[in-house]
C-alpha cells in the first residue's frame, strides 16, 4: 500500500470549481431548471407534476450532497 506524501509547503494546490461556495447551488438549481423546462414543455397532467416534484428534490438535495463531497 502506498503512503500518502503531502505536498511541500511552498506548493499551492490549484483551485477548481468545487472550491467555489456557489457551485453546489448552481448545479442543483441548473439541473432542476432543465427538468422543469422539460416537464413544462413536453408533458402534461400527473407526470408533469411528478417531474416537477423530482426537480424540487434535486434542487434541495444536490447541494447538500456536493457540500459533503467537498469536505
Amino acid at each position: 500500500m502506498r503512503k500518502f506524501i503531502p505536498d511541500p509547503p511552498h506548493v499551492r494546490r490549484m483551485s477548481g470549481p468545487l472550491d467555489n461556495a456557489v457551485f453546489p447551488y448552481a448545479v442543483g438549481i441548473g439541473g432542476a431548471a432543465v427538468m422543469a423546462a422539460v416537464a413544462l414543455l413536453y408533458f402534461d397532467g400527473t407526470i408533469m407534476y411528478a417531474i416537477l416534484a423530482v426537480a424540487v428534490v434535486d434542487a434541495v438535495v444536490t447541494p447538500q450532497i456536493l457540500k459533503r463531497a467537498m469536505t
